[in-house]
């Protein structure tokens, strides 16, 4: 019986941090992977400024091949009144990421592996279903005290591989 490849969470999600940096760069917005990226970086302290975090992948082995599933979460922090632009701002870039989440997400062999040729692996596409959406969440001003405002993306994705 044939098992997953051991790079591919690691081809996964270094593709998706490349994907979603490259919208956050045209964006000009701060951008941090979490578990990568330092929490205490002047990223964080920006005004405007979006977290990635995925989950998973989890596998199924299927007659030779293997289902991946995974969750891709992203998290938009504005300082409220800090804000020298249109306070609709943030939103506007929670939207431009919200329809790049619609389009496949291509998944490249990156690294410094002998495995690691930076071809093409396939594309991450969204689950379909009657509940599967790209949902976004407001959350408003987080706390009483502080003038953060939080909003979330947050879809189900996944891939068939063959090992």
């Amino acid at each position: 019986m044939s098992q997953p490849n051991l790079n591919w969470p690691r081809w996964i999600r270094a593709s998706i941090n490349d994907y979603f940096a490259g919208i956050a760069t045209t964006r000009e917005l701060p951008f941090l992977v979490e578990g990568i990226d330092e929490t205490e970086s002047e990223t964080i302290r920006a005004t405007n400024h979006v977290e990635l975090r995925v989950g998973g992948p989890s596998t199924i082995g299927r007659s030779g091949d293997f289902h991946l599933r995974l969750g891709i979460n992203l998290l938009f922090t504005g300082i409220m009144g800090e804000q020298l632009e249109n306070p609709y701002d943030i939103i506007e870039h929670v939207a431009a990421f919200q329809v790049a989440m619609h389009d496949p997400i291509p998944i490249y062999k990156y690294g410094e592996g002998l495995d690691d040729d930076g071809s093409h692996l396939g594309c991450l596409a969204l689950v379909s279903g009657r509940n599967e959406l790209v949902e976004f969440y407001d959350f408003g001003q987080v706390g009483k005290e502080g003038r953060v405002r939080q909003l979330m993306l947050d879809a189900r994705y996944y891939i068939a591989l063959v090992p």
